[in-house]
């Protein structure tokens, strides 16, 4: 997997923060449907599966949503 756990939480926050907008987050990202398909399916597995990296998870998704709330685009 290339998409790194920091990366999948920007992708999620960025989802979030915009009311569900995919578009915005692939079209940001430069990747489709399929691609987050397979992003997200690898790294729930991963935090499902791992305590600590569910807790980390928590934790990043939190700062990053704060960092959004700031009106910053996320870093790509």
């Amino acid at each position: 997997m290339d998409t790194t756990l920091e990366d999948f939480v920007r992708m999620t926050a960025m989802v979030h923060a915009n009311g569900k907008n995919f578009e915005q987050m692939y079209a940001h990202f430069g990747i489709d449907e399929e691609r987050w398909q397979q992003i997200a399916l690898h790294w729930m597995g991963q935090i499902g599966n791992d305590i600590e990296m569910g807790q980390k998870f928590q934790s990043m998704m939190m700062a990053e949503m704060e960092r959004i709330s700031g009106a910053s685009p996320p870093p790509r």
